[in-house]
């Protein structure tokens, strides 16, 4: 049975619309088969690609039978309740020409310049305030006639009853699918001047009128201004697909884990753009862009991809899966393509996506050793930190930086679980604060067992920071200042065998071996033949030097070397406090400088052969301890011996010797306290030197030692010459 809607003529009904009134619209519409063969074909539509519009005469009527006025006409396709709009283009493409009461042509856009165009044959399909790449082609006439076209771009066949009379049939598509259970849509057609006069818009596309949802999701577009009301200047007519035509349905999630499956809870990500295109029998693309969740209805026996952005939110993201059906690709990848088999309607794609996460931390300069970075620490350039781990795929990761000039460093990691650790210099005797490995040493201490998530914040992983220190060193050098000017000329030599003892902290403990990070070495050390004794491989602190002054000596001046600082006088000091905490640590290294004078102040054999006038004999045998005379009675002999007078060299040689070893016990023994008479305020030194001469009284004696059993005479003489001199010797501070 035909179902024809036509115009009763025997009442007029009147609408008012915006203050005008309205004539009813004679004639009539309906659905037609591609060929034009069947009135009202609307129960056995195979698919929306075969539902064309046809109006004026069906078959077997005369040509004037519900024929339409001649003119141009906008048509549309709704639910049937008209309010839900599914036509997918602009109004511009779905203008039809209607002469001698049959459809013979649809209108070319650039042809509608009475009605604000003329247009562009072409469209971008707005989605979500973006443009579609390509301009769509608003007609697409597809060969062979007579079947449906597959582009969908409304495909013009000849009518097979009214083709000798230049009858056509247009393909409604495109449209979306009906939110009607049964399948069922709504075919209208309106004079474009009624719908211009109702402010339609030719031009732009259905989607910028707004969305129509229920429960949230999209049954289509808002309803066009230009079909409105009254009814009775527009024509509908209803009809019903049979099946539907093959659609995609795209979704993304938040592969959190970077594991590469979608896991139970992992979010679903919406408004994330995708491409679809589709490549239609005869080479023509389609592409269009739509947001996540999204579906495309897709032309029959066409060649479809499927393609994510790269970016969503500004970001770049990383691809973790793709499923197809309940199917993981292998590899997975930003484009898929999808096939339809036969008689195969939906296809569901899965993308699963993740970001990366920095993670960060600083590099400093901990002075004091202390694991935290202080206000005055220092950060460090160009130190290599370094990532290893597993990837949520179970993938090896492995990669380095250096710190900039900030001490900072990044890494963009994958989700997985990391390990972050620093490669320490060759040189400079660095050790590590933080993370504290045992002993400090330096690249033990690591940050390990990092989770990271994708959907980590970019200050959850900022924290992991390295605090480096370097080993203190101090050296202390012993010179004998003859003049006591503070100055090491030339010719003043470094002293060996004089002690040097190191303190730690501030009460002044001494140091044990365990207040070394590594070769433990004794608090007190004796300076070598070079003058010097050294500390190494210190911790950072507060450290005290202090000399044992010998005996007669008194401090000129010290000289302090911090680092690569200049050298700065301490006065006459026996001890210099180094703080290694701010500012000293950053090389790490003391050196000591200090310079002593001596009282060398002789007493001669004259005076020691009386030394009865001055000490009781208890005093004076305690001042022959040690020396060549190991009685009051043999140190008379000595003493009071004529042989400087003949020619006994060496009975000569021995007296010089006795009054330089009593002169230096006398010195000695005052200095440890004993009120003892001292003649002319005298002082020896075994450093002490003539001056002119390098040699020390030291030097001297031990000369003598070994020529008082005999030797060259001159040589002999020129011993006892020089400790002559020294006997006689006034040099005081």
């Amino acid at each position: 049975m035909r179902s024809i809607l036509t115009l009763f003529t025997t009442a007029a009904f009147v609408f008012a619309f915006g203050g005008a009134s309205a004539q009813p619209l004679p004639g009539a519409i309906f659905t037609t088969t591609p060929d034009g063969g069947i009135v009202n074909e609307n129960v056995r539509y195979e698919s929306k690609l075969e539902v064309y519009l046809d109006g004026g005469p069906p078959p077997n009527a005369p040509q004037k039978a519900a024929g339409l006025p001649d003119g141009w006409y906008v048509f549309q396709i709704t639910d049937p309740s008209g309010w839900v709009l599914l036509s997918d283009d602009p109004s511009k493409c779905r203008v039809i020409e209607v002469e001698n009461d049959v459809i013979v042509r649809l209108v070319a856009p650039g042809e509608m310049a009475d009605f604000g165009g003329p247009f562009a044959d072409t469209y971008n399909k707005p989605l979500n305030g973006k443009n579609s790449i390509d301009g769509i082609p608003c007609h697409i006439q597809d060969d062979p006639d007579g079947v449906a076209g597959p582009s969908g771009q409304h495909d013009t066949n000849i009518d097979t009853d009214w083709g000798v009379n230049g009858a056509l049939v247009v393909q409604m598509m495109p449209y979306l699918d009906t939110p009607n259970p049964g399948g069922v849509y709504k075919a209208w057609v309106t004079p474009i001047d009624t719908y211009y006069d109702r402010n339609g818009d030719l031009n732009t596309h259905p989607k910028s009128n707004g969305f129509v949802k229920k429960k949230g999701v999209i049954q289509g577009y808002k309803n066009d201004l230009g079909f409105g009301p009254p009814r009775s200047v527009q024509k509908t007519d209803n009809f019903k697909v049979k099946e539907q035509p093959p659609m995609v349905h795209v979704f993304k999630y938040h592969d959190l884990n970077g594991n590469g499956v979608k896991d139970d809870g992992e979010p679903e990500i919406t408004g994330w753009e995708i491409t679809i295109k589709e490549t239609l029998y005869d080479g023509t693309v389609i592409e269009n862009t739509c947001y996540t969740p999204c579906s495309r209805t897709l032309a029959h026996d066409s060649t479809v991809t499927v393609t994510e952005a790269s970016t969503f939110d500004g970001k770049n993201w990383e691809i973790g899966y793709v499923i197809i059906d309940g199917e993981y690709q292998k590899p997975p990848g930003r484009e898929v393509e999808l096939t339809f088999g036969p008689g195969e309607l939906k296809k569901t794609v899965e993308f699963g996506n993740f970001k990366e996460t920095p993670k960060s931390g600083i590099k400093f300069h901990d002075l004091n050793a202390n694991g935290v970075k202080d206000y005055d620490e220092e950060p460090i350039e160009d130190w290599t930190i370094n990532v290893t781990g597993n990837t949520g795929m179970k993938e090896l990761y492995e990669d380095s930086t250096t710190t900039n000039a900030y001490g900072e460093y990044e890494f963009m990691l994958p989700p997985g679980t990391y390990t972050v650790y620093e490669t320490c210099p060759t040189d400079g005797d660095w050790y590590q604060s933080l993370p504290k490995p045992a002993d400090y040493k330096c690249g033990d201490g690591k940050y390990t067992h990092i989770v990271i998530k994708s959907d980590d914040g970019p200050d959850k992983h900022k924290d992991n920071d390295f605090g480096n220190f370097q080993s203190v060193h101090i050296i202390a050098k012993k010179f004998n200042d003859l003049d006591g000017d503070g100055e090491k000329d030339i010719g003043e030599q470094w002293l060996e065998g004089v002690e040097f003892c190191l303190e730690v902290g501030s009460t002044g403990a001494p140091v044990t071996k365990g207040d070394f990070l590594k070769n433990p070495q004794d608090a007190c050390l004796t300076t070598d033949s070079s003058g010097a004794v050294k500390w190494e491989n210190l911790f950072p602190n507060t450290y005290t030097v202090a000399e044992t002054l010998p005996t007669g000596s008194f401090p000129t001046e010290t000289y302090v070397c911090i680092g690569s600082d200049p050298c700065t006088k301490k006065g006459g000091v026996d001890e210099v406090t180094l703080p290694f905490l701010v500012g000293c640590a950053i090389e790490g290294k003391a050196e000591l400088v200090f310079g002593d004078g001596f009282k060398c102040v002789g007493l001669t054999p004259g005076y020691w052969s009386n030394w009865r006038n001055h000490y009781t004999a208890a005093e004076f045998t305690g001042l022959l301890a040690g020396t060549i005379a190991g009685s009051i009675d043999e140190a008379d002999a000595i003493l009071n011996s004529n042989s400087c007078d003949g020619n006994d060299a060496k009975g000569c040689l021995a007296k010089f010797v006795l009054a330089n070893e009593l002169t230096l016990n006398l010195t000695a023994a005052i200095a440890g306290g004993a009120s003892l008479f001292n003649g002319d305020d005298a002082g020896l030194s075994l450093q002490c030197q003539l001056p002119g001469n390098s040699k020390t009284l030291s030097y001297w004696l031990n000369e003598a030692y070994g020529l008082l059993g005999g030797g060259n005479r001159n040589y002999i003489l020129e011993v006892k010459t020089a400790l002559d001199d020294f006997a006689n010797l006034e040099i005081r501070p």
